[in-house]
């Protein structure tokens, strides 16, 4: 269970999602482009929000020594529902 860091959110996220995540903002931000993500905890707990922006600091820390494949099937659903609707929605652990 690796976490991310975005400004003053600073969320627990596992390997596997962090590195969708990564993969998904990196390629946001070589754009200059802004989005909201929202990483809900489990399907009916909690949620926190915040818009991913260029100049943002950003932390991906990964628990395990390496990190995980990206699967290009779900990056590519990530960036098509940020096109979508402007933002992002994420179940984390």
């Amino acid at each position: 269970m690796g976490f991310l860091r975005l400004g003053a959110l600073r969320s627990q996220v596992d390997d596997q999602t962090l590195a969708q995540l990564e993969h998904v903002i990196l390629h946001r931000m070589l754009d200059e482009r802004s989005f909201r993500l929202q990483l809900h905890r489990g399907r009916f707990q909690s949620s926190e929000a915040v818009t991913v922006t260029p100049e943002q600091p950003i932390v991906f820390a990964f628990d395990a020594e390496f990190e995980p494949p990206i699967d290009e099937r779900m990056a590519a659903e990530m960036l098509e529902e940020i096109e979508i609707t402007g933002g992002l929605h994420v179940v984390v652990a």
